[in-house]
């Protein structure tokens, strides 16, 4: 595929079986099953950032995921592009501020916080997905959620620009956000 000329060393697998990424399996109910037809992982921001840009250059629709733990993918559906996150889990701490990239557990971030001492992870530990999916959704539980500690996010636009936002500009409200569309 033509990302394969930027990066050579970006995992794609090709014709990949549904069950095999959903985190909750289910069998198809048709014989000819569901399948991603290109599955991307890259492993860093910046492929991410590229393939994203190229697929968007080409009109190409694609579906986002993380570590799918969250995720059920109908068992008949036939995807052509799909991108996985779960490579993009690093993370760190710059002057008490918490930069991490889409695809970092929201579990183990708030185990790894609160063991350092920081607030408003308590009920989090728990909360399955990924950051990308839990600002996307406006996750939570137990009273605390991802959305009421953040403080900026950048987000890649069709047009290809990255724009920084603040939590306010996703219009909050339970369990969702503005970035959702129906």
């Amino acid at each position: 595929m033509f990302i394969c000329d930027v990066y050579k060393h970006m995992i794609e697998k090709k014709n990949v079986l549904l069950r095999e990424v959903s985190w909750i399996k289910s069998m198809p109910t048709s014989s000819r099953g569901g399948v991603i037809h290109s599955l991307f992982i890259p492993e860093s921001t910046e492929e991410l950032i590229i393939l994203c840009r190229q697929l968007y250059k080409n009109n190409k629709k694609f579906l986002l995921i993380g570590h799918s733990s969250n995720t059920y993918l109908l068992p008949d559906t036939i995807y052509d592009i799909v991108i996985q996150t779960k490579c993009l889990k690093n993370w760190e701490v710059n002057h008490n501020n918490v930069i991490c990239e889409t695809g970092v557990i929201v579990s183990a971030l708030s185990r790894a916080m609160i063991k350092e001492g920081y607030e408003g992870f308590e009920g989090l530990i728990d909360l399955p997905g990924t950051i990308g999916a839990a600002i996307y959704g406006n996750a939570g539980c137990y009273g605390c959620s991802v959305n009421n500690l953040l403080q900026s996010f950048d987000i890649l636009c069709p047009n290809g620009n990255i724009i920084s936002l603040e939590p306010q500009d996703l219009n909050p409200s339970k369990r969702s956000t503005s970035l959702w569309k129906e």
